[in-house]
């Protein structure tokens, strides 16, 4: 009798740890390493879905929070737990994972944050999101981006891969020129210039990107040189990474003006126009200069 009742003892003590664990699937169950697939949007203002391989040269960084699984984002943020702080995401020859490994968290959703390039800092809170604080653009040309919030992920449903879509925290911004020169006429471009333009700010990836100017605004020259003028449309310079605002600039363009064998030389043009250069996009103006006028036309949105 008593061998009976400790036998039954042992099938009611193991019947309750297997309810136990279908009641707590998740906390007995393995789950795999951390892994990423990192791509880089490229934006038009207005477009999206344009993608290309992030470069496997950059490493970047994570900050990801878990919550239960019966829980979500979007209305549990504040009680999130962290799982990643500002941890180092590197190319390991074949796929994108921590430096230091991780697995999955079981019974957990995980919501992810991402920045570039991870040695440029960078700080992240519930409120604010991914944000760069004191970057100015005429001192620094890194090409900072941000991702985010990627939600409510687990083990299964990524297939242990998060993917990862940075955009630009900065925008693109270039210059193109055409005119119609007589022919009796050479005008040469010596310089384009916007008068007005903020180059150093604070960024915050939530409640949206958003980037708040401080110090004073200058000037922002586009190119210097020597560059005959004709009918068709020439790149004046390179392609610059310039902080997203909106705001009012005066266009400048110093020219040469050579008629009849006499040279009008530093001969400067201007123009008013407004700015929209928005996070990740790309912007590119047309100059049309005449001897005596400079037209600025609407930006060309290139994907």
């Amino acid at each position: 009798m008593m061998n009976k009742a400790i036998t039954h003892g042992l099938i009611a003590g193991l019947a309750t740890v297997i309810i136990g664990c279908f009641d707590n699937r998740c906390a007995y169950e393995e789950t795999g390493e951390l892994r990423f697939r990192a791509l880089l949007e490229l934006n038009s203002r207005g477009e999206t879905g344009n993608t290309c391989t992030y470069p496997t040269d950059i490493p970047f960084g994570i900050w990801a929070l878990s919550l239960p699984v019966n829980k979500t984002w979007n209305n549990h943020a504040d009680g999130a737990q962290t799982f990643l702080e500002d941890c180092r995401v590197i190319w390991n020859g074949e796929t994108w994972i921590t430096d230091t490994t991780h697995n999955w968290p079981p019974d957990r959703r995980v919501t992810f944050f991402a920045y570039s390039p991870y040695r440029f800092p960078a700080t992240f809170s519930t409120e604010r999101g991914i944000e760069f604080k004191n970057f100015n653009t005429a001192a620094d040309s890194t090409d900072l981006m941000f991702s985010g919030p990627i939600v409510d992920l687990d083990w299964k449903n990524s297939g242990g891969t998060v993917q990862i879509p940075f955009t630009r925290a900065l925008c693109m911004v270039d210059f193109r020129v055409q005119t119609p020169v007589p022919s009796d006429m050479i005008i040469r471009l010596k310089k384009i210039a916007l008068e007005g333009v903020a180059f150093s700010g604070n960024f915050q990836s939530l409640p949206e990107a958003t980037w708040s100017a401080t110090g004073d605004t200058g000037e922002a020259v586009f190119f210097e040189g020597n560059l005959p003028l004709d009918e068709s449309e020439q790149q004046a310079g390179g392609t610059r990474l310039m902080m997203p605002q909106q705001t009012r600039v005066t266009v400048k363009a110093t020219c040469d003006i050579v008629t009849n064998g006499n040279t009008l030389a530093g001969q400067e043009l201007e123009t008013d126009a407004t700015l929209e250069w928005g996070t990740g996009k790309h912007c590119s103006y047309t100059l049309k200069i005449t001897p005596d006028t400079l037209v600025f036309t609407t930006d060309i949105l290139k994907p």
